[in-house]
């Protein structure tokens, strides 16, 4: 409910268009964050981008002693925006969930 109240808000904002695809690089100018580069090749320039990358920055799951690149329910990781970052001079951190099981 949630989700399509704040969809149904942000769709019917003047001046303002959705687009939905996952980010692979960054458009630098003077070392400046200037647009950003999608898995299809698409290029958005903006005055100001925001990353909302959520778990799927270089994801990794972790299942016992095993690990492997994932993200949230089975989709893929982020792992080439994750390079592109850390070729920045930017700080990048990791978040991580830990559930033990209960018996």
């Amino acid at each position: 409910m949630y989700r399509q109240a704040v969809r149904t808000a942000l769709e019917n904002q003047p001046n303002l268009m959705l687009f939905q695809q996952a980010v692979e690089d960054l458009i630098v100018e003077n070392d400046r964050v200037v647009g950003a580069v999608t898995q299809m090749g698409l290029k958005f320039r903006a005055k100001a981008v925001v990353l909302t990358v959520g778990t799927f920055l270089d994801g990794k799951i972790h299942i016992g002693l095993d690990n492997y690149s994932g993200g949230r329910a089975g989709d893929p990781p982020s792992i080439p925006l994750s390079r592109r970052l850390r070729e920045l001079p930017l700080r990048v951190s990791r978040s991580e969930n830990r559930y033990a099981a209960a018996y």
